[in-house]
């Protein structure tokens, strides 16, 4: 692995870890409405997937693709709906509610499709 890859593969691993700690305090701790609370946590699961797949290209020796990551951070900012679908309704009360995670919540999803691919 080049150093320019590894380094990158290593600043994608801590910026992971970053925006993770930072979205469960800021979602946890510090956020007082529903609304900013839901704002920070779709962003923070878009963040994550953008990183990721930033990351994954640096490990896979490519050069990151812009559009590839953007296209992972909306649809990891999507991944969200899922709220709204357990909770039957499109109130940001009932979707921030629920009794369990909900079901794109789980991480035996991409854990599956990525060892299927």
């Amino acid at each position: 692995m080049s150093a320019t890859h590894f380094f990158n593969y290593s600043m994608g691993c801590v910026a992971i870890l970053l925006t993770c700690l930072v979205g469960d305090y800021l979602t946890l701790y510090s956020l007082k409405t529903r609304l900013q609370r839901a704002l920070v946590d779709s962003l923070t699961h878009g963040f994550v997937a953008g990183l990721s797949w930033f990351t994954a290209q640096a490990f896979m020796w490519e050069a990151p693709c812009g559009k590839e990551i953007v296209a992972s951070w909306i649809i990891g900012s999507g991944i969200d709906v899922d709220h709204f679908i357990e909770g039957g309704s499109l109130s940001l009360k009932a979707a921030t509610s629920l009794q369990t995670r909900p079901f794109l919540h789980n991480s035996l999803i991409p854990i599956s499709l990525g060892s299927y691919l």
